[in-house]
């Protein structure tokens, strides 16, 4: 009997086995909330009514990525709008670190999510921007519409396959008020400000000071090559009391080996369309080219 009992008997498992049963259950829980709380630290932005507080290059990119967060949950839902605000309360230095634009279109979502809040400089800097390798659209912003940029200056670099502005890549029915840039930026449609503005968009009392770079895709897929100080493509829209100094360079490409449509450049903007029978006309007033060079 006591023979039987002992075959009966099995051993408890090995310490180590519970404690592997603990790391994994802790990996798999930080797994399910990391996604989650990737944001969460938007609650440590100060905010004013409904306005965000934005002071630093983290907290510049926590916000970024709260809208960014809030544009994939809102596609999922079927809404393709993101309506957030933010004021800046100082200098922002990004440091040339890569970076990924508010809204952008380039997400995997399959569709494009647009920024219509209201983005206020106060008179403050966002320095050391970096926009790389981007396909879509690149700057600050990947794509507004309805939202408002005021009060704000950019400096740093935006490159693009297509749409490629400093501020922002597209945008329609937008406002950009007393803003400035300074730097480089390249694309099939290339702008100081953005590199396309449709819809009855605003440009209103900014400055451009950039090199312009408007180049045929390097995919072989070319949509028309357009640069302008202000903005590459202007459809519907209106630039006023908005001037340029730099350098606008459009770039032919190889009609023979690409998709090629046309090109055209601008100390303001690089074309001009007014395609609809809905007002406000394309229009572009009291603007300057202090100095500069379209090639």
């Amino acid at each position: 009997q006591q023979t039987r009992q002992l075959r009966n008997f099995s051993p408890p498992p090995p310490r180590s086995r519970y404690i592997l049963v603990y790391f994994l259950s802790l990996l798999l829980f930080l797994t399910l909330t990391t996604s989650r709380c990737a944001w969460a630290s938007i609650d440590n932005l100060a905010i004013s009514g409904d306005v965000y507080l934005i002071g630093s290059a983290e907290e510049l990119k926590t916000f970024r990525d709260y809208v960014n967060n809030e544009a994939e949950t809102r596609v999922e839902e079927g809404r393709n709008y993101v309506n957030v605000s933010a004021v800046l309360t100082a200098d922002i230095d990004l440091k040339g670190e890569v970076w990924t634009p508010i809204c952008d279109d380039s997400q995997g979502t399959g569709r494009a999510v647009r920024y219509e809040g209201t983005f206020d400089g106060a008179g403050y800097a966002i320095k050391g921007l970096n926009v790389v390798e981007r396909e879509n659209v690149s700057g600050l912003f990947g794509y507004i519409e309805g939202g408002t940029v005021k009060n704000l200056s950019v400096e740093g670099d935006s490159s693009c396959v297509y749409r490629a502005g400093l501020i922002v890549g597209r945008a329609a029915s937008a406002m950009f008020e007393n803003c400035s840039v300074s730097g480089r930026v390249s694309g099939a449609s290339a702008g100081g400000i953005a590199g396309e503005i449709y819809a009855g968009t605003t440009v209103f009392n900014c400055s451009s000071s950039v090199q312009v770079l408007a180049a045929v895709s390097s995919d072989g897929v070319s949509v028309s090559n357009l640069g302008g100080g202000i903005a590459g493509r202007v459809r519907d829209s209106v630039i006023t009391g908005s001037t340029f100094i730099g350098t606008v360079d459009v770039e032919p490409g190889d009609v023979a080996e690409l998709n090629y449509v046309s090109c055209s450049g601008g100390g303001i903007a690089g074309e001009v369309l007014d395609i609809s029978t809905v007002e406000p006309d394309t229009l572009i007033s009291g603007c300057t080219v202090l100095s500069g060079t379209v090639i």
